[in-house]
C-alpha cells in the first residue's frame, strides 16, 4: 500500500482538464508548453461530456498526447448543469 506521503513525493504528477468541442485547440497548446516547461513528468486526463466532444476532437487530443509522448486518459462526466458555463463546458469543472 502506498502511503500519501509517498504519493506526494511521487514524480509523476496528474493534470485535470474539462474540455469540449470549443476548447480543443486550446488545450493543445496547453499540453505543448505543459511537456516544454515542466520539470517532472505528468499523466493528463480529459475530462468531457459526451455530447459536447466528438470523436474526431478526441482523436485529435490523443494524436496531440502520443506526439508530446504525454501519458493520458479520457474521462466522460455525468451531464450536470453546473458544468456548463457561457454555452460550453466550464473551465472549472
Amino acid at each position: 500500500m502506498v502511503e500519501p506521503e509517498d504519493q506526494l513525493r511521487s514524480t509523476h504528477r496528474r493534470v485535470v482538464c474539462a474540455v469540449d468541442s470549443n476548447m480543443v485547440y486550446a488545450l493543445a497548446v496547453m499540453l505543448y508548453s505543459l511537456s516544454r516547461s515542466a520539470k517532472v513528468p505528468f499523466e493528463v486526463t480529459v475530462g468531457y461530456l459526451e455530447e459536447t466532444l466528438c470523436e474526431s476532437d478526441k482523436r485529435f487530443i490523443r494524436g496531440v498526447l502520443e506526439m508530446l509522448t504525454i501519458p493520458g486518459e479520457f474521462k466522460a462526466l455525468p451531464h450536470r448543469e453546473e458544468f456548463i458555463s457561457q454555452g460550453h463546458i466550464s473551465p472549472t469543472t
